[in-house]
C-alpha cells in the first residue's frame, strides 16, 4: 500500500501526482454530466487555499436521497479519503445541502450535523448515502446507534433550534457561492459538477497546491 508523508508545498504536488498516475488521467464525465470547470472558473468568495502551510481545502456541497451523492459517497470520496487521511494536508469539508426543513435531504443533513457533535459525521454520511430506504427521522436514529453514538444527545441535537440554524447556514453558504446542483466540489478556486472519478479530484488538488505554492512564494516578506 502506498503511504506518502507529505510536507510543504513541493512534497505535498508531488505526492499527488504519484496518486494521480496510480489512478490515471483525468477522465472527462461521461455524456450528460457536467464537465469540470479545471481552467476558467474562478470564485470571488472562494475558501481559503489553505489555514497552514501545505493544507488544501476540499468542500462537498452534498444532499442526501441524491443518486448521484449516494455513488460519489460510495466512490470517490471514499477513495479520495483513503488516499489522503495518510497525508494529512487535504482537509474535506462537508456542506450538507437541504432546500427546506422538511424532507429526506434535511433529515439526513439533521443526522450528519449532530453526529459530527461526537465526532462521527464521515461515518454518518457513509452510513446514510449506503441506506437503500429513505432517510427517516426513525431511520437516522437507527444509524445513530449502528454507529453507538449517545442517543440522549443524538436526540438533543436533531430537536434543537441550533442545528436548523446550521443548516439554514449552509442554504445561504452555498447560495453566495453560486451552487445550484448537487454533487458539488470546490477544491481550491475550481468547481466540479455532478459524479466525478477520483482522478479529477487529485488533479484539481495537484493545480491548488501549485497555485497555493505561487501565492506564498509572491506574498511580500514581512519586514
Amino acid at each position: 500500500m502506498l503511504v506518502l508523508r507529505a510536507s510543504g508545498f513541493w512534497s505535498l504536488t508531488v505526492g499527488f501526482l504519484v496518486l494521480l498516475a496510480s489512478y490515471g488521467s483525468p477522465i472527462p464525465p461521461s455524456p450528460g454530466q457536467p464537465i469540470p470547470s479545471f481552467a476558467s472558473q474562478s470564485l470571488q468568495e472562494a475558501p481559503p487555499l489553505g489555514q497552514a502551510e501545505g493544507e488544501i481545502w476540499v468542500e462537498l456541497f452534498d444532499r442526501f436521497g441524491c443518486a448521484d451523492c449516494d455513488a460519489l459517497a460510495a466512490g470517490t470520496m471514499s477513495q479520495l479519503r483513503k488516499a489522503t487521511e495518510p497525508m494529512g494536508e487535504v482537509r474535506i469539508k462537508l456542506r450538507p445541502l437541504s432546500d427546506s426543513d422538511e424532507g429526506e435531504p434535511y433529515e439526513g443533513a439533521k443526522a450528519m450535523v449532530c453526529a459530527a457533535e461526537q465526532g462521527k459525521a464521515w461515518e454518518m454520511y457513509e452510513a446514510l448515502h449506503a441506506l437503500e430506504e429513505a432517510i427517516t427521522p426513525e431511520s437516522a436514529m437507527a444509524q445513530a446507534l449502528e454507529l453507538e453514538l449517545d442517543s440522549l444527545q443524538m436526540e438533543a441535537c436533531l430537536a434543537s433550534p441550533g442545528t436548523q440554524q446550521s443548516l439554514a447556514q449552509v442554504r445561504q453558504h452555498a447560495q453566495q457561492q453560486g451552487i445550484g446542483s448537487s454533487p458539488t466540489l470546490i477544491i481550491g478556486r475550481r468547481r466540479l459538477l455532478g459524479l466525478q472519478p477520483i482522478e479529477n479530484l487529485l488533479h484539481a488538488i495537484v493545480l491548488a497546491s501549485k497555485e497555493a505554492k505561487n501565492m506564498k512564494s509572491e506574498s511580500p516578506s514581512p519586514s
